[in-house]
C-alpha cells in the first residue's frame, strides 16, 4: 500500500497548528530575545508571505535564504512556504553563491 507523504502544505500545517494550539510555545531561542506561540509565529509568517507577494513573488517563485540559525531565517523559510514559493536554503560560500544566483536558481535575494 502506497502512503501519501504529505496531504497538506507546510504553510497549511503551520496554520492548523496555530488554530489547534494558539497559545502553546512554538519556538524559543536561548541566545536571543525571541519566543513565539504558534499563533504569533503563524501571524509573522503570513506577514512575510504578504511582503513577498507585494514584491511580485508568487507560487513557485524561488527564494534563496542564506543565513545562520536566526529568527529571520526561520520566518523567511516558513513565510515563503506559506505562499507556496520554493525556499532554497543555500549552504554555499564564495563563488558557489554567485553561481547559484546567476544561473537563475534564485530569483529574489532578501
Amino acid at each position: 500500500m502506497q502512503q501519501k507523504f504529505l496531504e497538506k502544505t507546510l504553510g497549511q500545517q503551520i496554520a492548523d497548528m496555530a488554530a489547534k494550539y494558539p497559545d502553546d510555545n512554538m519556538i524559543d531561542y536561548t541566545d536571543r530575545d525571541y519566543s513565539r506561540t504558534w499563533k504569533e509565529f503563524n501571524d509573522e509568517c503570513e506577514t512575510i508571505a504578504r511582503g513577498f507577494m507585494a514584491l511580485g513573488l508568487k507560487k513557485g517563485s524561488h527564494i534563496s535564504i542564506w543565513g545562520t540559525n536566526v529568527p529571520a531565517w526561520l520566518l523567511t523559510f516558513f513565510g515563503s512556504a506559506k505562499m507556496a514559493a520554493c525556499p532554497c536554503q543555500n549552504c554555499f560560500s564564495g563563488p558557489a553563491v554567485y553561481n547559484n544566483a546567476s544561473q537563475g536558481k534564485c530569483f529574489t535575494k532578501c
